[in-house]
């Protein structure tokens, strides 16, 4: 367990489907995991990529996570995720190095709008501080400006 990742303790995701995602994941880099994202299915299997890559994520990756995740809200299981299972842990580890990315001002238009699509789509899931999703709509009305 790297500092900052949050480990699940079960994976929710088939062995068969498991495997599928753990090909390939060797050759690293940036360009696999997007790959892996996009194989993604479910939202376990999303999670189960945050629990394993989070540390090797940049602004893409989490940004990429956060609008899969609301794309594939109906694998969520009616969307109960609790804050303290472990899909709660890896969402919230997840949410706060999107923050992270914020703060650094490495978010695009794109990924700004695509992280408040997530929140506005799964807000009981995804529970982002309202002081980030401030940030995120402010920074959106701001690049609006300057268009």
């Amino acid at each position: 367990k790297r500092s900052g990742t949050t480990c699940l303790a079960q994976s929710p995701v088939k062995s068969m489907e498991a495997s599928r995602l753990v090909r390939g994941s060797a050759s690293g880099g940036a360009r696999s995991l997007t790959t892996q994202l996009a194989r993604a299915r479910s939202a376990g299997e999303v999670l189960q990529l945050v629990q394993h890559h989070l540390h090797d994520f940049d602004h893409i990756h989490t940004t990429t996570c956060l609008y899969a995740l609301a794309k594939r809200r109906g694998s969520l299981g009616g969307g109960a995720v609790g804050s303290g299972d472990a899909a709660g842990k890896t969402i919230a580890a997840l949410v706060r190095r999107q923050d992270l990315y914020l703060q650094e001002g490495a978010l695009d238009g794109r990924q700004l709008a695509n992280t408040l699509w997530a929140a506005a789509t799964l807000p009981e899931v995804l529970s982002m501080p309202t002081a980030l999703l401030r940030q995120v709509a402010s920074r959106l009305g701001r690049r609006a400006d300057s268009l």
